[in-house]
């Protein structure tokens, strides 16, 4: 499938806590994700010395992208990545090959690299046939067991384009406790 329709989204900054919600945009029903792809980065835009290509976990301990009431995926990812307990998150991204390809799964990144370069896969293609509203909110709610300002990006690949959005945050702050 070609590239067809980019869209970028700058975001100045989330609030520092361990929850997030993301209001990324209203779409219509036709322009749903099938497929969403999150990654997160700290102080990497605008530095000639740090790695662009690189992804952080982030602390995170869940990740739910909600589409009007529904919510991907539907279980928590219980996620401890400090403690290597990362599996459920590294299943959706080995998953997407298959699902998306119709191919057998040949991930690109090992169980331990995945902890280095983490992708989080939603597949969100299987839905419900009764969401047939004409407006779609599309919004992305982050858990995190730490507090950090973030980038995150985030892809979106419908069934006739593949848009990016992306949240720019600068800061490396720690928030205060709460």
């Amino acid at each position: 499938m070609p590239f067809r329709k980019w869209e970028l989204f700058e975001l100045p900054s989330l609030r520092k806590t361990k929850t997030d919600v993301w209001p990324i945009k209203t779409s219509t029903n036709l322009e749903k994700p099938r497929y969403v792809i999150v990654t997160f980065q700290t102080a990497r835009k605008d530095s000639l010395t740090a790695d662009a290509s690189k992804f952080d976990h982030a602390s995170l301990t869940n990740l739910k992208l909600h589409l009007n009431a529904d919510s991907f995926p539907y279980d928590n990812m219980n996620l401890q990545i400090n403690e290597n307990k990362y599996a459920a998150a590294y299943r959706m991204y080995a998953s997407f090959q298959s699902s998306y390809y119709n191919v057998n799964n040949q991930p690109l990144l090992s169980y331990e690299k995945f902890k280095e370069c983490a992708l989080y896969v939603i597949d969100c293609a299987n839905q419900k046939e009764a969401v047939k509203s004409s407006i779609v909110d599309v919004k992305l709610m982050l858990y995190l067991s730490d507090c950090w300002s973030l980038l995150v990006v985030l892809l979106k690949i419908s069934p006739l384009t593949v848009s990016l959005y992306m949240i720019t945050l600068l800061s490396t702050h720690r928030c205060r406790a709460l």
